[in-house]
């Protein structure tokens, strides 16, 4: 009776211990999942980009007797653009909030609000290896962004009929933070 009320007694601890630390270790689990996806959720999509640098390129565009629209990707088969300037490293919390900035934005951004798209800065997110993994494609004069690898939009526009005043406003309220980040580390030529 007494090894009866001992191994009574000795259940009644190790039952709760063990199942308190399988509830430990799975909540663990589960907090590193989430944090896996929510790194993937927020544009570049990826939780393998160690660097990201600044830019600048086309700023003389267009010289004399200049017939050719530039290059507009900061990043050209694999490399950097010939004509693009390095600016420096951007910290690694600017390059969060551009990130988060470019994740809730409208696909109005990727359309641009107005034509002529010749970009003057780029930011380009580098693996551990110095490979360039994704980049944006900045024209602040004509408010549009080229990202690859491209935004997961949630609502998209088909044609400017469908632009609404409020849907415009978002967009240029994302482009002027951006905006602001960049300028913090070089000169923004509105």
């Amino acid at each position: 009776m007494a090894t009866m009320k001992r191994i009574s007694i000795l259940f009644g601890f190790l039952l709760p211990a063990i199942a308190l630390l399988l509830g430990c270790a799975c909540h663990n689990a589960a907090h590193q999942a989430q944090t896996a996806r929510n790194a993937n959720a927020i544009w570049p999509y990826t939780d393998k980009a160690v660097l990201v640098r600044l830019y600048t390129f086309n700023e003389n565009y267009p010289a004399e007797n200049e017939t050719r629209r530039p290059e507009t990707a900061i990043v050209v088969n694999g490399a950097i653009n010939a004509k693009a300037t390095d600016t420096g490293a951007v910290s690694e919390s600017d390059a969060m909030s551009i990130g988060k900035i470019m994740s809730q934005s409208s696909d109005l951004v990727a359309l641009g609000l107005s034509k002529c798209f010749i970009p003057r800065h780029g930011l380009v997110w580098y693996n551990q290896q110095g490979e360039p993994i994704a980049h944006l494609s900045v024209c602040f004069e004509c408010d549009r962004i080229d990202a690859v690898p491209p935004v997961r939009y949630t609502k998209t526009h088909n044609t400017q009929t469908e632009w609404k005043e409020k849907d415009i406003a978002k967009a240029e309220a994302d482009i002027a933070a951006i905006n602001q980040i960049v300028g913090t580390y070089t000169t923004v030529k509105r």
